[in-house]
């Protein structure tokens, strides 16, 4: 098979389980902390330049603290995070997209300083039909064929 009709099968699959693509963001804190970083604010407010909101379809944040202090106090110090965020993210999203905030209180990753944070998760909507069948059309006419003659002689198959 060539090279196109694998990427028409691959490219049909891909749309046929409905692939949603998704990135994720991450904000920390400084320890019991729930205000934003200017450091933070400056990543948060590249988020329009960085990526094509236009293809949004949901964004999830979730907050989440080192495992100083009781369950309690981790959750709601969590929640308080992830909504200071949502809230200075609101006027960079379109107002159509759905949001949710989870606390998950305590997390395991090495490290207390990368507990600290809230992960934003960007959801994209999976690719339009009319897209495939553009980038088909464009990988198309950017096939090409260069044949090396000087090879071609050297070769023993005629």
């Amino acid at each position: 098979m060539k090279l196109t009709q694998w990427t028409i099968i691959f490219l049909t699959v891909l749309i046929s389980i409905h692939v949603h693509g998704q990135d994720t963001i991450s904000v920390f804190f400084d320890f019991g902390q729930s205000k934003i970083q200017d450091s933070a604010l400056e990543k948060l407010n590249d988020i329009p330049s960085s990526y094509d909101l236009s293809d949004l379809d949901s964004v999830d944040f979730i907050g989440m603290t080192d495992s100083v202090g009781n369950f309690k106090a981790n959750i709601k110090l969590s929640e308080k995070r992830a909504r200071n965020v949502s809230r200075h993210c609101e006027r960079l999203f379109p107002s159509s997209i759905p949001t949710k905030i989870t606390a998950l209180g305590e997390s395991k990753i090495d490290g207390k300083d990368k507990n600290r944070r809230v992960d934003i998760v960007l959801y994209f909507n999976p690719p339009q039909l009319e897209d495939v069948e553009q980038i088909i059309a464009t990988q198309k006419k950017e096939i090409c064929y260069n044949i090396d003659y000087k090879l071609l002689h050297r070769c023993h198959l005629r």
